[in-house]
């Protein structure tokens, strides 16, 4: 027999919602895609999951109810088209559902490097609906979602944002660690730096210890980094955690963590101790830029652990060819910290400088020429063809504007 048609309409509404799925890493740090509290079967063959019960902070009225159609049209969206035609199909009658979720498809199927017209409209309207619909009428989780989603389409509105973050630092406890790392690596995205709320934040993650996830620590970590905000308590509950099980964590997490540590100079010796015995043993699965951030990293916090680095100089010297020249120069420079010298790595340096000495800046060849320094090579006759044209493009670069590099060029040349 068949169920009573009140009973098919709440099936609907609730089948309608969106189902979010994790990202996978990629060559550089991203975010865990956020889920969204109500992900129930939709009608592509998911396995049905029951609507969670929501508190009463949290249930809207009937006004606000999602519409079971254009719901269902945003969460089946496979593409970006079909995201742009939803959006400019009108939103008239949207509810915040609708808002968070639509927000979710865009920023998942458009990319921040190629905003085209249709994107750049699509993420107008939207953000007058969200403000017509005001931030703090929104649920947690909506709230991560569309932050997680400003991160990753690196649309700044600066007033929005600042109220965004000032709602999460007033209860950062509703929310999951996932959900703060995800929100703290789009402000990092963003280049937005809100001192309160990362102290807020960050003064809430040890307690959330036992929800750790390499990702996460990872994201946070780097986003921290890449804001230049040191919160001392909070890296080393990370690092701590890591030193016991570093064999879950995936080398582009590992190299994220390490470097981040290197560049806010947090040094837990536990850690870097592990993460160096442990790394030689994965060395296949670390790309060359991993490799690099790492050694730079232990050389910013002048870790000199020889077995690794003794590993890290002999694939380096096998494999120049593979490495950009950003990866040279932060490993030659790591070790130049370190004054870790191996001689046949300044040989192979020296041979294959000078067939890419155009694809490195002018602080690429101080930093480079710093190493060599370090190393006690003190014979520039050897390689007169690698040093004319390393001291030929540094001059170049200073007399195109780069006198800082230029004058540290000089400097480093006369040593």
């Amino acid at each position: 027999c068949r169920p009573p048609r009140r009973f098919q309409l709440r099936f609907l509404v609730e089948a309608a919602a969106p189902r979010l799925e994790g990202t996978g890493s990629t060559a550089m740090p991203v975010m865990q895609r956020a889920r969204h509290p109500c992900a129930t079967a939709c009608r592509r063959r998911m396995p049905f999951l029951p609507c969670r019960t929501l508190c009463s902070t949290e249930v809207e009225d009937s006004s606000t109810q999602a519409s079971p159609d254009m719901q269902e049209r945003l969460v089946q969206s496979g593409c970006l088209d079909d995201v742009l035609a939803a959006v400019h199909s009108g939103m008239d009658g949207w509810t915040r559902l609708h808002v968070a979720t639509a927000w979710h498809r865009l920023a998942k199927h458009a990319h921040h490097g190629k905003r085209s017209s249709g994107v750049a409209d699509a993420v107008e309207q939207l953000m007058a609906l969200t403000t017509a619909h005001r931030l703090n009428a929104f649920r947690s989780r909506d709230l991560e979602i569309m932050l997680w989603a400003w991160g990753k389409l690196r649309h700044r509105q600066a007033g929005l944002l600042r109220e965004a973050c000032e709602l999460v630092a007033e209860d950062s406890d509703r929310f999951s660690f996932r959900g703060l790392s995800n929100m703290v690596h789009a402000c990092a995205l963003m280049r937005y730096r809100d001192t309160h709320f990362l102290t807020v934040v960050c003064d809430g993650l040890p307690v959330k210890a036992e929800e750790f996830s390499p990702q996460g620590m990872a994201n946070i970590a780097y986003a921290l980094a890449m804001l230049r905000f040191k919160h001392a308590a909070v890296l080393e509950a990370f690092c701590e955690t890591a030193s016991a099980k570093l064999h879950a964590f995936k080398s582009q997490e590992l190299s994220m963590l390490l470097y981040s540590c290197g560049v806010l100079r947090l040094r837990h010796d536990a850690f870097l101790e592990e993460a160096c015995s442990r790394i030689p043993q994965r060395f296949v699965e670390f790309s060359e830029q991993g490799v690099a951030n790492i050694v730079y990293a232990l050389g910013l916090l002048r870790f000199a652990h020889r077995p690794f680095l003794s590993t890290v100089c002999c694939h380096f010297a096998d494999s120049l060819h593979e490495f950009s020249a950003q990866g040279i120069s932060n490993t030659a420079y790591g070790l130049g910290l370190l004054s870790f010298r191996d001689g046949r790595l300044v040989r192979e340096l020296c041979r294959h400088l000078p067939s890419r000495c155009a694809e490195f800046s002018a602080q690429h060849l101080v930093n480079i020429a710093f190493a060599l320094c370090a190393f006690g090579f003190r014979q520039p006759h050897a390689h007169p063809r690698s040093s004319a044209r390393a001291a030929r493009h540094i001059g170049q670069r200073f007399y195109l504007g780069e006198p800082r590099c230029g004058w540290g060029g000089a400097v480093v040349i006369v040593q």
